[in-house]
């Protein structure tokens, strides 16, 4: 069975086989681990676009009602340095910028272990804005639903999601949702502009432009749907 699951993965993956050969059994489970994290998500996300996992996924930006404030999270993850950033952005019911950060991470497994500290950081970031009332979005379903049920996690990020469960605990009222990749344009924006971040960098009741522009997006459709 093992060397039926090799020569599988090895299939999948052929640069693994020489990965296998001269680096060690440990990068070969690292692949192994990769694949498996980035299959289960990519068919939960099927699932969730099918339309199987309950109520219509959101795919676009939509305004919080008042007072609360909408935090959207996205990560990007680098391999080869193991690193990876957090960004998030806080808008209100108006679509205005209220507050938005880049956090740069280190030691980190893969991007499902980069999403779930994502998480984690949009949610300390709401803490820190001493927000109370919190719509939490992102486009990653794994996370939002391993945040959601109520059963016990027995993942490889079951600590992170326990601390993101005590962290919902400080708010008056909080919410996770996931939502597509097309209604979280802004964050993707600014995590793309920030990938080179050294240090955490914040902004307030701004941002830099590519998100900016990608936020001022959104308002204008929030416009034309009210029309």
């Amino acid at each position: 069975m093992k060397t039926k699951l090799r020569e599988f993965v090895l299939s999948l993956f052929p640069e693994s086989r020489n990965k296998l050969v001269h680096e060690g059994y440990k990068s070969f489970v690292y692949e192994i681990i990769s694949f498996v994290n980035a299959f289960i998500h990519e068919q939960d996300a099927i699932s969730a676009l099918n339309g199987t996992t309950g109520p219509s996924v959101i795919s676009r930006w939509e305004a919080p009602p008042h007072p609360a404030i909408k935090v959207n999270f996205d990560s990007a993850f680098n391999q080869q340095s193991s690193s990876a950033i957090s960004s998030a952005i806080g808008r209100n019911s108006e679509g205005l910028i209220m507050a938005a950060c880049a956090i740069p991470h280190n030691n980190v497994f893969d991007a499902f272990v980069a999403e779930v500290v994502t998480c984690k950081q949009a949610v300390q970031f709401a803490k820190d804005m001493r927000l109370i009332n919190v719509i939490i979005e992102g486009d990653f379903l794994t996370v939002i639903k391993k945040i959601n049920v109520g059963s016990h996690d027995r993942s490889i990020i079951a600590p992170i999601i326990v601390d993101i469960k005590k962290l919902a605990k400080k708010f008056k009222a909080i919410s996770f949702y996931f939502v597509r990749r097309e209604a979280n344009k802004a964050v993707h924006a600014l995590v793309r502009e920030c990938r080179s971040c050294q240090v955490p960098c914040y902004w307030f009741e701004e941002a830099p432009m590519e998100a900016s522009t990608a936020a001022d997006s959104d308002r204008r459709l929030l416009f034309y749907a009210h029309v």
